[in-house]
C-alpha cells in the first residue's frame, strides 16, 4: 500500500480552511443585511399601522358625523341652510378612541339636498393626518311612490317624475319608466335573485342601497287637521264631489273611498260644486285603505317639472324628449349625468284627484275606468296595487320636501379618501 503525499493532505486543508473563510465572509455580510431589512420591515409596518390608525379614526369621524346628521330633523335643516353644528364643525378635538383624535365638520353640499362630512384623524404618536369625506343625501319624499308592502303597476298605469321604492316586490308591467328600486325581486330582472340585479339605469332589484322606510309625524298631522282642516273619525268614509284648494290635511281614522257622486257630511266635508268629482288641493292621510276609482278627479293646471326628473327615463329617452322637454340633450346624459331642465319648465295636468301627500297606512287600490292623476307624493305602508283604468301618477319634489317626517334617512352618495390639514387651535 502506498502511502498518502503529504502535499496532497495539505492542499485539501488548505483548501476547506479557503471554503471556511468565504462561508464566514458570506454570513457577515448576510446576518447584517438580513437583521437590517426587518429592522425596515418593522419600521414599515409600524408606520403602516399608524398610518391606518389615522385612517380609521378619520373613518370613525365621518361616521359620528353622519350620525349627528340623523338624530334630529332641526340639524339636517340647520346644514341645508348653510348653516352650522357646534362641535362639529372643526372646533372640537375628540379624543375617545386609543392612539389618536379626530375632528369633523359638516357642510352644505352641492343642490339643495346634500350634506358632507368631512373626518380628519391624527396619530398620536406620528402626528400622521389623513382625510375622509362623504356625501349623504336625504331621501325621505324622493321618490313617486314609497309602498313597504310591494308595488304592482298595470293596465294603463303611468308613473312620472320620481321613482318607485319598495322593500317588497315590484311588478312593472315592463314598463320603461321610471326607475324601480326595490330590496326584493322586480319583475324586470330576468336572472332572479342571480348577479347582475340591475341595468345601471332603471331598475335595481335585490337592492341593498334601498332607503329605508321614511317615518311620518302623523301625530302633526292629526293635530293640523282637527285645528284647522278636516278630521273624520270614521270606519268608512266616502268622499264625492269635493273640492279644497286650501292646503289644508285632511285625515281619516279608518278607510277612505274616493269617487264621483254625491257627498256626504264628514266634520266639514262636503259636497262641492255638483260636477261629481274630487280635486283636493293638500294633504290627505288614511289610516285605513285608500281605494280610488277611475273618472274621479277635477283639478287642472300646469304643473312644473322636477328638473332632475329626466333620470327616469334612460330607457325610455325619446319619450322625455317628446312628452316633456324638446331641448333635452339627443342622448340621455347617464344617470350621473349633470344634466338639469329648465327650472320654468311645465306640462299641463288634466283630472287632477290630489295634489299633495297621500299617506295610506293600509293598502292602495285603484278601480273602476276613465282617467284620473295625482301629482306629489304617495307613501303605502301596505301593497300598492294600481292595475286597473287610466291614471297617471307624477312625482311632486317641493310636496316631497315638505313632508313632516320624524327623522331624516339618507343614503350615501360618494365617498372618498382626501387631502385635509389638523384643524388650527384644536
Amino acid at each position: 500500500m502506498k502511502p498518502i503525499p503529504v502535499s496532497r493532505v495539505k492542499n485539501e486543508d488548505g483548501m476547506m480552511l479557503v471554503i471556511a473563510i468565504l462561508l464566514l465572509t458570506v454570513m457577515a455580510i448576510l446576518i447584517p443585511m438580513t437583521i437590517f431589512k426587518v429592522q425596515q420591515e418593522a419600521k414599515l409596518v409600524t408606520l403602516q399601522t399608524r398610518s391606518s390608525r389615522a385612517f380609521h379614526l378619520a373613518e370613525a369621524a365621518v361616521d359620528r358625523g353622519h350620525l349627528q346628521l340623523t338624530v334630529s330633523t332641526a340639524n339636517w335643516s340647520t346644514i341645508l341652510a348653510g348653516g352650522s353644528m357646534s362641535g362639529h364643525n372643526f372646533d372640537t378635538r375628540y379624543n375617545d378612541l386609543d392612539g389618536g383624535h379626530y375632528s369633523i365638520k359638516i357642510y352644505k353640499g352641492a343642490g339643495d339636498d346634500k350634506a358632507v362630512v368631512l373626518g380628519v384623524g391624527r396619530d398620536d404618536s406620528t402626528k400622521e393626518v389623513r382625510a375622509v369625506e362623504a356625501i349623504y343625501q336625504n331621501t325621505n319624499g324622493k321618490s313617486s311612490i314609497y309602498a313597504v308592502g310591494g308595488v304592482t303597476v298595470g293596465g294603463n298605469v303611468t308613473v312620472e317624475w320620481g321613482a318607485i321604492f319598495s322593500p317588497s316586490p315590484i311588478d312593472s308591467n315592463g314598463n320603461l319608466h321610471p326607475q324601480f328600486k326595490g330590496a326584493s325581486t322586480v319583475d324586470l330582472d330576468a336572472n332572479g335573485a342571480d348577479p347582475p340585479n340591475t341595468d345601471g339605469i332603471q331598475w335595481w332589484s335585490f337592492y341593498n342601497s334601498i332607503p329605508p322606510e321614511p317615518q311620518i309625524t302623523l301625530d302633526s298631522y292629526a293635530s293640523s287637521a282637527t285645528a284647522n282642516g278636516i278630521y273624520c273619525a270614521s270606519s268608512t268614509v266616502t268622499m264625492k264631489d269635493y273640492t279644497h284648494t286650501g292646503g289644508k290635511v285632511h285625515y281619516f281614522t279608518g278607510d277612505l273611498d274616493l269617487q264621483s257622486g254625491n257627498c256626504p257630511t264628514c266634520n266639514g266635508c262636503s259636497g262641492g260644486g255638483g260636477s261629481n268629482d274630487v280635486f283636493i288641493d293638500g294633504s290627505i292621510v288614511v289610516l285605513g285603505n285608500l281605494n280610488i276609482h277611475g273618472g274621479t278627479g277635477g283639478g287642472s293646471y300646469n304643473a312644473y317639472v322636477p328638473q332632475s326628473a329626466w333620470k327616469q327615463y334612460g330607457n325610455d329617452w325619446s319619450f322625455y324628449r317628446t312628452t316633456y322637454d324638446g331641448s333635452a340633450p339627443a342622448g340621455f346624459p347617464g344617470v350621473d349625468g349633470s344634466y338639469s331642465s329648465s327650472a320654468s319648465l311645465t306640462y299641463p295636468l288634466s283630472s287632477v284627484l290630489v295634489h299633495g301627500f297621500i299617506y295610506v297606512g293600509g293598502d292602495l287600490d285603484l278601480t273602476g275606468g276613465g282617467n284620473v292623476t295625482v301629482h306629489g307624493y304617495i307613501y303605502v305602508k301596505g301593497d300598492s296595487s294600481i292595475s286597473t283604468s287610466n291614471m297617471q301618477v307624477f312625482y311632486d319634489e317641493t310636496v316631497g320636501e315638505n313632508v313632516i317626517f320624524s327623522r331624516i334617512t339618507m343614503e350615501r352618495v360618494s365617498w372618498r379618501e382626501t387631502e385635509q390639514a389638523w384643524p388650527s387651535g384644536i
